[in-house]
Order: C-alpha cells, then structure tokens, then sequence
C-alpha cells in the first residue's frame, strides 16, 4: 500500500477518535460543546442528547438551517439600511460569498468527513452573520 495512503488513513482514524473522545467527553459530563457561543441552544441540546455519526450528522443539517435562517436574517437587516452604491456592495458581496462558500467541500473519506464538512459549512454560516452584524 502507498505510505501516503496509508498515511492517510490513520490520520483519518484518528481524528476521528479524537472527535469521538470529545463528544464522549462532553457527553459524559452533561455539557454541550460550548467553543462557539453563536451555535443555537437547539444545536447543543441535539450535541447532548444524541452520539451516533448519523444522529449528529442530522444535528449539523438542521443548525446549517438554522444559521442560514439567522444569516438571511442579518442579511435583510443590514441592506434594508442601505441605499444607492453601498446596497449594491453589499449585494455584491453576499453573492460572491455566497457563491464561495462551499469551500468545505473536500475530498476527506471516512464517516467522520461529513460531520467535519457539516461543522465547517455551520463556521462559515456564522462567520459571515458576524460580519453583516458588524462583529
């Protein structure tokens, strides 16, 4: 087998340990994972309660709709207060966001892939909310 895969795979492997460590971890000890103060209550609670790849992967679908809603959300407010060549920067800068945002997207295997990609996909969500907030 070529070293570089086989590199591969156990870097895989064990970042997929090391994910599932910490989720056991903050599961064991009845608190969410609380790094990002932006995730909703709903996503943590969802953290909580459920421990299989395929339950959190549902977990991240619906906080990436959730984030997309509050982004919308951030989205509207700030253009509703602007006009002429300020507004359409910002529409301008909300289309090649959005156009560039599926830069998760990678080329990763393993089941742990799609909870990474979810959790980046939910980061840039949140990042860019924070900046039409003005954070």
């Amino acid at each position: 087998m070529d070293r570089r895969i086989a590199r591969g795979r156990s870097l895989t492997v064990a970042a997929g340990l090391a994910c599932a460590a910490a989720l056991a971890a903050s599961a064991a000890l009845g608190q969410p994972d609380t790094d990002d103060p932006y995730e909703t209550p709903e996503f943590q609670t969802c953290l909580q309660t459920h421990h299989a790849t395929a339950d959190l992967i549902k977990c991240e679908v619906a906080e990436e709709d959730r984030q997309y809603a509050l982004l919308d959300a951030a989205y509207k407010a700030r253009l509703a207060h602007l006009k002429g060549p300020a507004r359409d920067t910002l529409v301008a800068d909300q289309a090649a966001w959005s156009s560039a945002s599926d830069s998760c997207v990678n080329h990763r295997h393993g089941r742990w892939a799609s909870v990474a990609m979810q959790g980046c996909k939910i980061d840039q969500l949140i990042q860019r909310r924070l900046q039409l907030q003005g954070h």
